[in-house]
Order: C-alpha cells, then structure tokens, then sequence
C-alpha cells in the first residue's frame, strides 16, 4: 500500500515534467486575443484568495485609471505565468506579508506588469541563474517554471526582470507591448 501510493507520486511527478519539457518544446502558431490586463490579473488572482487567507498575505492592486488597458496575446499562456509568478510570491511568505500588484504604462507603448513580495527574498548570486532551465531554490521544485515564463513573455514580444535582496522581498517585472484601441472613422 506504501509502495502504491509512491510511486503514484512519482508517475505524478514525472507526467509534470513531461508537460513542461513539451510546454518548452511546443512552436505552433497560437490565436492570440486583445486582453485587458487588468481584468486578466484579477482573475488569477482571485483563485489565490483562499491561499492568501490562510496564510495571512494582503494583496495590493496599483492598477491606472485609464481604462482598459490591453495586451495582444494568448489568455491562457500569460494566465500561466502570472499563476507561477504569483506562486512563487505566496509560498517565499512563510509567515504572512504583502504582495503588489502594479500596471506601469510607460511612453513606449508598453506595460510594466510589477509583482511585489516583502518574501525571503533570493540570493544575488542567485538572481543570473533565474529562468536557466533546471535552475530552482525550491526542495521540490524542478526548475522549469520561470523559463516556461520566460518563453512565453518572449513569444509575446515582452521582457522578464527579476531584482530581489536576501530577506528583503523580491520584484518580477513583465514589460509586455501595449495594444492600443484604434478608433476607425467612417466618411458619410
């Protein structure tokens, strides 16, 4: 019985794994959607909640007044690295703590999506090494999470920058091209 329900575990473990190597591997074309990052940002993290509760964690929204803002690009894959970055954030606050949410819209034409933590923080010497495959601080963890991100803010023509010090937190910054509503006037 001990023996069936580990190495239930593991098959579990190993099928994880699978589905990141192919997540990594995948290069087809992807239908993207003109999303409001706000409403999208909302949505992921109103499945933490519960998470967030228990462990004592209030969440901040810093979000523009300037409605809406959107991004070209593929719902479920940005939803995935919003949930990773989010994740992380949660469980780097062992005993409760702050995570912010903020929308920058910069003179660019792009949106700095900044996820906030006051967490364990990471290591400098660590910080270079984030989003190399196989690369993890975690005890469970496989390392794949944060370069799956990684290709995925890439594919949606946007930038990935973590800054963290140790026991001081850590900041992701999503920098993703901003699309603009395109208002079309018709001649009579």
């Amino acid at each position: 019985m001990i023996y069936r329900d580990l190495i239930q575990h593991e098959l579990s473990q190993i099928e994880h794994i699978i589905t990141e190597f192919m997540s990594l591997a995948k290069q087809e074309y992807v239908y993207t959607d003109n999303l409001v990052i706000t409403d999208l940002l909302d949505e992921v993290l109103k499945q933490f909640e519960p998470a967030t509760g228990v462990k004592n964690i209030h969440i901040f929204r810093h979000y523009p007044k300037e409605h809406p803002l959107l991004v070209s690009g593929q719902k479920t894959q940005l939803t995935q690295v919003f949930i990773h970055i989010i994740q992380n954030a949660i469980d780097s606050m062992e005993s409760g703590g702050k995570l912010a949410v903020s929308i920058e819209k910069s003179a660019r034409e792009t949106l700095c999506i900044v996820i906030k933590d006051n967490g364990c923080g990471i290591d400098s010497k660590r910080i270079p090494h984030i989003g190399e495959p196989f690369y993890t601080t975690k005890e469970r963890g496989i390392g794949l999470g944060l370069t799956i991100c990684n290709k995925i803010i890439n594919e949606h023509n946007g930038f990935f920058h973590v800054s963290s010090e140790k026991n001081d937190g850590t900041s992701i910054t999503i920098t993703l091209p901003m699309k603009t509503t395109e208002l079309y006037v018709v001649e009579a």
